[in-house]
């Protein structure tokens, strides 16, 4: 399972992220049980948002919850949501960020 788990986040990195994904993977495998099953639901849009639920037909919308303004997804939530624009400053030091930004943090 973990091994499965580990191939779908090294492709994800590769296909999607093409920079150094060996350093990002390496950094992965160093966190903890939780924390690496957390970075991989994210990394997968299997976490738990509205989006994957919106999908999965258990909620009636993928709005984001917070906005209302764009499907809830981990990059919409890290890198736009105007709900988390000031914590978003406070923590990555910029209100909005692109998404080629969010493959750096």
């Amino acid at each position: 399972m973990l091994s499965q788990i580990l191939d779908r986040s090294r492709r994800y990195f590769a296909e999607f992220h093409g920079y150094q994904w060996q350093r990002a993977a390496s950094e992965a495998l160093e966190l903890n049980r939780k924390n690496l099953c957390i970075l991989v639901l994210a990394l997968t849009g299997q976490c738990g948002l509205n989006r994957h639920m919106f999908n999965l037909k258990l909620q009636d919308t993928d709005l984001c919850r917070l906005c209302k303004e764009a499907a809830e997804t981990p990059l919409h939530l890290i890198c736009s949501c105007p709900a988390l624009m000031h914590k978003r400053s406070t923590l990555l030091g910029k209100h909005i960020m692109q998404p080629e930004d969010a493959k750096f943090l």
